[in-house]
């Protein structure tokens, strides 16, 4: 088993979510998995380096994987597909692979999770329903591509939503999976579709196309997308702790271990008005009297 990470743009938060996701995991396995991070960044995996491998990425080819509609979500696609072919090409690959998005813990033991995909068991994050049943950004995209074709798949009300911050297959299918999501990505960008979560809904397709089931990572994984500004607060404190009592690795694990993770909400609804709101508030009454130190 091959866990893949995505790294790029140099944000220290999303550094700081790998970390934590990478820790998580190898606190709670009893079969030690292979981890690879594709960065554009790799000095900044230094401290990992016993547990991690780095494969190394240009802007050039971030810029690239961005296609000709510049989506950013395509990069990910690309990412997948890049680290399988490298570790197809490797000599000895793994069995199966499971891309993890940095925002992203193991909640406790994840054996069954781990001999599931190894194997051959595909798994997505969570299952977020039949498009055509839901409401907001889903079922905007459900009315953009409903009754169409892309990539010689019709879309129809069988299609599921399935959130991609997990995706484990067999490296047996991986290439085949990647390319038809590529495929099915551009096309329907090609066609004019604009809906963010595009990039999960042609994984959810090109899955269940070549693997037919799918089960879901839940009850093994947080994805904590809902609730990022929380999170990343947790981890600074606690990878401060780390740095000023200088911690091993097995350290921070065991910390990790003992987490009452439960104790900070995964996902916080914020209601329409309340950005609206905060940046009236900062307009009818801005900060005042800002000082900066004079450098000399």
């Amino acid at each position: 088993m091959c866990i893949i990470y995505l790294d790029y743009g140099g944000k220290t938060a999303n550094q700081m979510q790998t970390h934590f996701s990478v820790l998580s995991f190898l606190a709670h396995a009893t079969k030690k998995p292979r981890i690879l991070v594709v960065t554009d960044h790799v000095e900044a995996y230094q401290r990992l380096a016993d547990e991690v491998e780095t494969l190394e990425v240009t802007s050039v080819m971030l810029q690239t994987w961005r296609g000709e509609k510049n989506y950013s979500f395509r990069i990910k696609i690309k990412a997948i597909q890049y680290a399988v072919q490298q570790l197809l090409e490797g000599g000895t690959p793994p069995t199966a692979v499971m891309f993890m998005d940095s925002d992203t813990f193991a909640t406790g033991g994840w054996d069954a999770l781990y001999d599931d995909v190894v194997a051959g068991v595909p798994y997505m994050q969570k299952n977020e329903g039949m498009p055509y049943l839901t409401h907001g950004p889903s079922q905007r995209l459900w009315r953009d591509v409903k009754g169409k074709q892309y990539a010689g798949i019709s879309i129809n009300e069988q299609a599921e939503m399935w959130n991609s911050g997990v995706i484990g297959m067999p490296i047996s299918k991986a290439l085949e999976v990647c390319d038809l999501t590529l495929r099915l990505c551009d096309e329907m960008l090609a066609d004019g579709i604009r809906s963010f979560n595009v990039e999960q809904f042609c994984f959810s397709l090109a899955l269940r196309h070549h693997c037919q089931e799918i089960r879901s990572a839940e009850p093994f994984v947080c994805h904590y997308w809902g609730n990022k500004e929380e999170w990343n607060q947790v981890q600074a404190t606690f990878f401060a702790r780390s740095l000023m009592e200088q911690h091993t690795l097995e350290e921070d694990m065991q910390l990790i271990r003992e987490m009452n993770t439960a104790a900070v909400p995964y996902y916080v609804k914020s209601p329409i008005w309340r950005k609206r709101f905060l940046r009236w508030v900062d307009c009818i009454a801005p900060l005042k009297n800002i000082q900066y130190l004079k450098c000399q």
